[in-house]
């Protein structure tokens, strides 16, 4: 377990996906998202394409 440093509240780790300062955690996490994002938007394509057949 860990401590927040920004809440101070006790923290478990299940997976780490990046260290440094909040701005760049912060653009890590919008990464993630955007990557997130994209790939549900792929899926969706994929699924309305498939009921078209």
């Amino acid at each position: 377990k860990w401590s927040c440093k920004l809440c101070g509240e006790k923290q478990s780790l299940l997976k780490e996906y990046g260290r440094g300062s909040g701005a760049d955690c912060r653009r890590h996490v919008q990464k993630l998202n955007a990557m997130r994002g994209a790939m549900m938007e792929e899926r969706k394509r994929r699924k309305s394409l498939s009921g078209m057949f």
